[in-house]
């Protein structure tokens, strides 16, 4: 008899993510006894290992255990071309949108003594922007969206969409245990959930993902640093940055309808589970930045 295939729930969403942890966590403390910390293989397996986590666990999971295979991950009927071009509008503004608030962020961090340092890997050779660009801009954004939208968003399925927003926003933003970071994150994950609920087009937001690391990560070698830590430029770019994102919103839902209408799902008790332990972490990870900022 033919196995009856399932839909992802709240557990396929919670579990993909929790065993993605657990393995990253688990291959983290191997890399950091065999690997010296201040180098940048050290950086670059960091940024590698939870990725491999979220695309192997949610391959595994998907296609084995939920048996949707490739045909559903990627839709065609909600494949829109121009829908890629207003993805581009809103990736860039929400990066733009994002410079003044983190500046502001940053610098009442460091008033009262949070370390607010991201590290990257440092730039020794070509192979080293090859490598950055792969494991910082484009594997997270493929890792990411499948956890933290598809699975994620396709999980909870059944309750409010507003809801499922902001929680997926919530879920993204905690996870990174980045607190100088939370909010920008927050932003940034409502806004391709929003994107993914409305269109179910996961490489729209694999897109748009992509987009916005590389343009944190390169924009300032492009462009000089100097210039983004000055108020009279960035906050009309943050202006800007917000038109751009309400646009392109604008036009990529106007056309897809996003009702309530039967959606009566709760949120699990497992979801709530995995939120606490999430803000827990959080606070720590705060508590470790407060920490190092004074050591500082």
């Amino acid at each position: 008899m033919e196995k009856v295939k399932r839909s992802p729930d709240q557990k396929f969403a919670v579990y993909a993510y929790a065993v993605a942890v657990l393995f990253s966590t688990v291959a983290s403390v191997v890399v950091q006894m065999t690997v010296d910390v201040s180098s940048n293989l050290f950086l670059y397996l960091s940024y590698l290992l939870p990725q491999v986590g979220y695309i192997g666990v949610f391959c595994i999971m998907y296609f084995y255990v939920y048996k949707n295979g490739l045909k559903d991950l990627l839709k065609r009927e909600n494949v829109l071309f121009t829908e890629y071009l207003f993805a581009v509008l809103i990736a860039v503004g929400l990066l733009l949108f994002a410079v003044y608030p983190n500046n502001l962020i940053v610098s009442l961090f460091k008033k009262i003594g949070l370390n607010a340092t991201v590290v990257v890997p440092k730039f020794n050779a070509w192979y080293d922007y090859v490598l950055c660009s792969l494991l910082i801009c484009v594997l997270p954004a493929i890792g990411e969206e499948l956890i933290f939208r598809k699975a994620f968003c396709d999980g909870m399925d059944g309750v409010k969409p507003v809801s499922v927003i902001f929680l997926a926003g919530l879920a993204f933003s905690l996870s990174h245990l980045n607190p100088a970071q939370t909010i920008h994150q927050f932003v940034l994950g409502c806004v391709l959930a929003a994107v993914y609920v409305a269109t179910r087009n996961i490489t729209l937001t694999m897109l748009m993902h992509m987009i916005n690391n590389f343009l944190a990560l390169y924009l300032e070698k492009i462009t000089g640093a100097g210039i983004w830590s000055k108020t009279a430029f960035v906050a009309p770019m943050c202006a800007l940055g917000a038109l751009l994102v309400a646009l392109g919103l604008f036009f990529v839902l106007r056309k897809r309808k996003v009702s309530d209408e039967g959606k009566t799902g709760k949120i699990e008790k497992i979801t709530v589970i995995m939120f606490v332990v999430l803000a827990v972490l959080w606070a720590i990870m705060l508590a470790v930045s407060f920490v190092g900022g004074k050591q500082n």
